[in-house]
């Protein structure tokens, strides 16, 4: 299990049967597999290499719908190593050493295995106890101990600026745009050595086991814990007899286990650095205090911070930025389907009047071109990350097609075929000249104003969009007590009603229904669309392992 060699619960201590040993065996087998190829693929990524899988292989399924989240993880990571060579090679340093120690457990593992099952020497002979030893006792025998005890993040954590230089091994760095203050200030815990590998390796394994399947005729993303028990038997098949029946086949136990707890360790992870990448943006208490209110914490252990907040904060780091974005549009005309790719930038529209001081008011701008898969593969920069935003548009039919199209009836999905006429289609260009006149910035601020604020109930069942407006007028009427105007609650409003308003239906269907975001080369981005496009396939695009 990738849990017992980066333990964040306590299960790792509790102890188990002898007849458990070889099924423990293969967890710890598939989990250090696992996490070799994360580190090993990280480490080729940030050193610019020739790669044929890019930042997609993090692309995890966390259950939070807040995808938008892990790609800013992602690119902070990708520009902090991108921008000063000592932190990289430091941190690359870190990976191959990780890699090196996961090999030799992987190695150990399936020779303790082999040595119980095979050639049925006895436990005490090998070193461990004849009737039941603990997870990380059996780690021991098999060479991996933790290089730092503190893993753990109990619940509730909250997210506290660190400045002490030895909390934890750091590889920050300051970027090309960012001032000395700002990297001074980012929490030295969340991007040190202890939290940044448990981060890639548990965002490789929920992206690794995720799927796509249909429930109730609709199209949804799920875990396949399934596959993580398949996974871990294949790796250990030659080294475990299984007609031994001294021992116990595996069974869904630990992968169900492993599933729910990783999902919450990211999730929590994910809301601490949006706190600590406000604190840097927009330092001050009332933002601590909009921040900290706007996350919760569901009865199953899942941490969540509203979904329109917190791109509000997105937005205008990546706008800062200058981040660059592709835009993949699949939009349905009456004979079929079409793929239409945009690329350009987030930038802070600076013609916009803005408050003074640091604020989430400063309008952002989107400048989009068309593109084509060819030219991304062909680009100067092909090998930069890219921001990348999948979605689907149908501008045509009736009300009960349009809602089974924002519901991602599949039936519905597969009804369709690429349209090849492109040159024909007068559907697609008209399409096309809308999405590039169209005011992206307010677009998207109303896809996350009518989404859904929280993946789970808020305490007492309160109204998650009555909620969030409470948090924006609290704030607003805070700024006004220190003397400062914010458009933040009127725009909060606006966006609600834009819509409906002009139309678009729920999500924005009618003009870009924004489907899933995620962190991507532009030449790995081209070669994945140009196979799914060529496979016509109903699901976002997604890392094939």
């Amino acid at each position: 299990m990738t849990t017992y060699l980066f333990p964040i619960t306590d299960n790792h201590d509790a102890p188990q049967k002898r007849l458990l040993y070889p099924s423990i065996l293969s967890h710890i087998v598939r989990g250090a597999e696992d996490a070799i190829d994360a580190l090993e693929t990280f480490r080729d990524l940030v050193q610019g290499q020739d790669v044929e899988r890019g930042y997609l292989v993090y692309d995890a399924h966390a259950g939070d719908t807040a995808c938008q989240l892990r790609a800013g993880i992602l690119n902070e990571l990708a520009t902090i190593f991108k921008n000063n060579y000592q932190e990289r090679y430091n941190f690359v340093k870190t990976l191959e050493e990780h890699v090196t120690r996961l090999r030799q457990t992987r190695d150990a593992s399936r020779e303790l295995c082999f040595k119980m099952t095979h050639l049925k020497i006895r436990c005490a002979d090998l070193g461990v106890d004849e009737k039941s030893t603990s997870a990380q006792d059996l780690l021991a025998n098999v060479m991996w101990s933790q290089p730092d005890k503190n893993w753990v993040d109990k619940a509730g954590h909250k997210c506290r600026l660190v400045h002490r230089q030895d909390s934890a091994v750091s590889f920050l760095a300051t970027s090309a745009d960012s001032t000395r203050a700002e990297t001074d200030t980012r929490n030295r815990e969340l991007f040190g050595a202890t939290k940044v590998i448990p981060f890639l390796v548990f965002a490789y394994t929920l992206a690794r086991y995720k799927t796509y399947s249909g429930r109730d005729g609709m199209l949804i993303a799920r875990l396949d814990p399934t596959g993580m028990l398949e996974r871990a038997n294949t790796l250990i098949a030659d080294f475990w007899d299984t007609k031994n029946r001294e021992y116990r086949s595996s069974s869904m136990t630990r992968p169900n286990q492993e599933v729910k707890h990783l999902q919450n360790w990211l999730c929590d992870y994910s809301c601490s650095w949006l706190q600590d990448l406000a604190s840097r943006i927009v330092p001050g208490t009332i933002y601590e205090n909009l921040f900290e209110r706007a996350r919760h914490r569901s009865e199953k252990g899942m941490a969540a911070i509203s979904g329109y907040i917190g791109f509000l904060l997105l937005r205008k780091h990546w706008a800062s930025m200058n981040m660059p974005i592709v835009l993949v549009n699949r939009f349905f005309c009456s004979s079929g389907h079409h793929l239409q790719v945009y690329e350009g930038n987030i930038t802070l529209d600076c013609s916009a009047s803005v408050t003074n001081g640091p604020s989430l008011d400063c309008p952002a701008r989107w400048r989009l071109e068309a593109s084509t898969i060819d030219r991304m593969k062909d680009a100067a920069d092909s090998s930069s990350p890219v921001l990348v935003i999948m979605g689907n548009s149908y501008n045509h039919g009736s009300q009960n097609e349009l809602d089974k199209m924002d519901g991602r009836s599949i039936d519905h999905l597969q009804s369709y075929s690429e349209h090849k006429d492109l040159g024909e289609c007068t559907e697609a260009a008209q399409q096309n000249d809308r999405f590039i006149h169209t005011d992206h910035d307010r677009l998207a601020l109303s896809i996350f104003a009518n989404h859904d604020q929280y993946p789970f109930e808020l305490p007492n069942k309160i109204n998650k969009t009555g909620y969030v407006e409470s948090l924006l007028s609290e704030y607003a009427h805070e700024q006004e007590r220190s003397g400062k105007a914010t458009a933040m609650l009127s725009v909060w409003k606006k966006s609600l009603s834009m819509l409906s308003e002009q139309g678009l239906g729920s999500g924005g269907i009618r003009l870009f229904g924004w489907q899933h975001v995620f962190l991507e080369r532009k030449d790995c981005l081209a070669r994945k669309l140009r196979v799914w496009q060529e496979s016509e396939r109903v699901t976002p695009l997604y890392e094939e392992f």
